[in-house]
């Protein structure tokens, strides 16, 4: 005998065909509300957008690819799983792959889905819950993949879900995105989830290439996801009052929120400020492990190109490669500058300004030599005052003398004192970027392009419990901050400096 359909339970088979409707769904049936109205008011959340409307976004197949940046426990995962559920109920045969940074995570997004499946959304499950994959009674399906270039390989589906994306392998990355075609009249789509922990990670490049990747933005914060205190709240002593500015204590209606204000309050007094403003205000990525945590893209990179000044004196600092870039820098100093010129009282501090760069790969010696020089004239640049590089580069420095360039370099025997020159170099460095009574004393030309991205993303290695944390950042593209760091110890030595 054919069991009869209650009118409630018709109504949770039907799709929803509005935003209001789609909410109202998923109160009712799946026991959550979503937060849906955007914070306006509170300091710096431009640009963010309540949970919800990615959710329905991407249910009624608004966007293509996107993107979603959120703090720690804002829901990312909950809400890739109620969108899971409800396309896989509602879109016949549709077929989706979960991937996370590790194999582990992948299974945390999975798990996500399960109670639903077990519970009021049994009915769409064929057979059971399996604990890698669910198979649907509309011919859909949904699958965890392990997270590596083989597993990922050769799947091709129309729903692809990443989760924690700072946490991927490139090569896995690479691979997956490739996966993702339109299918059975659904539109092929990546989601892509994460926090923003490594200004140096996946997701760093990520967001640098959202505009021509065509990926959409969906960014919120703790204060997007923050129950409401209400008007009798007394904010006096609150810990998240410099933050909250009263947002929280507005009136909201239903879809407020679902992080308590006490477990915010805790979080905040658990963390250090940079990690508060990385992980829960979404503001920028964790600096923890930056190498140069000081530079700041709007203190220290010029709104528009720095124009040569011929009063000033010019200097050059270079860093030496074949297989590698050769990388130059022009650098202008102000001797004797003040913040405020008619400030007599203001002790005058020389201020550097980087006004060009110049980078080029698989050239020689002579080569890369001849052509700098003929940048040099094309520029109209005048007589450098000083030129300084790396001395045990004897074959390039020889090369460049042969064109008028004289390179300075400070010689250090043994590898002890290599690395305490470069430290020392490396501190001068930080010294311009931000000095002891928090003034900048450099600023970088906008079109300084390699050498920004380099200073943005230099790290240390990873600690490793037990050993001792290493000095020096981790070897990669470092070109431009080398020739930086060759000019500042140069101009600015601490120990005596010479012809190589």
């Amino acid at each position: 005998m054919q069991t009869k359909t209650s009118p409630l339970e018709k109504l949770k088979r039907t799709p929803p065909t509005t935003d209001e409707l789609l909410w109202q769904h998923i109160h009712h049936f799946m026991g959550y509300d979503i937060p849906r109205h955007r914070i306006k008011t509170r300091r710096k959340c431009h640009g963010h957008c309540p949970p919800f409307s990615y959710v329905s976004d991407a249910y009624f197949e608004r966007v293509g690819d996107t993107l979603v940046w959120a703090c720690r426990t804002g829901g990312k995962t909950l809400n890739a799983a109620i969108l899971s559920v409800l396309e896989h109920a509602h879109k016949p045969r549709l077929q989706r792959r979960i991937l996370g940074g590790s194999e582990e995570q992948s299974k945390r997004m999975y798990e996500h889905v399960e109670p639903f499946l077990l519970g009021s959304y049994a009915y769409t499950v064929e057979g059971k819950v399996e604990k890698v994959q669910t198979r649907f009674q509309n011919g859909g399906r949904m699958a965890i993949l392990a997270a590596s270039p083989t597993h990922v390989l050769g799947h091709h589906i129309p729903r692809l879900d990443l989760d924690e994306i700072d946490e991927f392998d490139p090569a896995v990355l690479e691979k997956a995105l490739g996966t993702s075609v339109s299918q059975f009249g659904y539109r092929a789509r990546i989601d892509s989830f994460s926090t923003f922990h490594n200004p140096y990670g996946v997701m760093h490049e990520t967001l640098k290439g959202l505009a021509e990747s065509g990926q959409a933005l969906y960014k919120w914060c703790i204060f997007e996801v923050l129950e409401h205190c209400g008007p009798d709240y007394d904010c006096k002593g609150c810990v998240l009052y410099s933050d909250c500015q009263g947002v929280a204590e507005r009136d909201i209606p239903e879809g407020c929120g679902y992080v308590t204000i006490e477990d915010a309050r805790r979080w905040k007094r658990r963390h250090s400020r940079e990690g508060w403003e990385s992980f829960y205000l979404c503001e920028r990525p964790f600096v923890g492990g930056l190498f140069y945590k000081r530079f700041d893209e709007d203190t220290h990179v010029s709104k528009h190109p720095i124009p040569y000044n011929p009063n000033l004196p010019l200097y050059r600092g270079f860093d030496f490669g074949t297989n590698d870039p050769t990388h130059v820098i022009w650098a202008q100093v102000e001797v004797e500058h003040r913040d405020n010129p008619n400030d007599e009282r203001e002790t005058p501090r020389p201020f550097v300004r980087i006004i060009d760069e110049w980078r080029e790969f698989d050239m020689a010696a002579s080569d890369a030599a001849r052509q700098v020089a003929a940048y040099h004239k094309e520029k109209g640049y005048g007589l450098t005052s000083g030129d300084y590089g790396d001395p045990s580069g004897r074959v390039y420095i020889k090369e460049y003398q042969k064109h008028g360039i004289f390179i300075q370099g400070h010689r250090s025997k043994g590898a002890k004192a290599a690395l305490n020159s470069r430290m020392e170099g490396h501190e001068i460095v930080r010294q311009f970027l931000c000095a002891g009574d928090g003034k900048s004393s450099l600023i970088v030309s906008k079109n300084c392009l390699n050498l920004v991205r380099e200073l943005q993303n230099l790290h240390y290695p990873k600690a490793i419990a037990g050993r001792t944390p290493p000095e020096d950042h981790v070897q990669v593209d470092d070109h431009g901050a080398d020739a930086l760091r060759y000019f500042f110890a140069g101009r600015f030595p601490q120990t005596t400096w010479q012809f190589a």
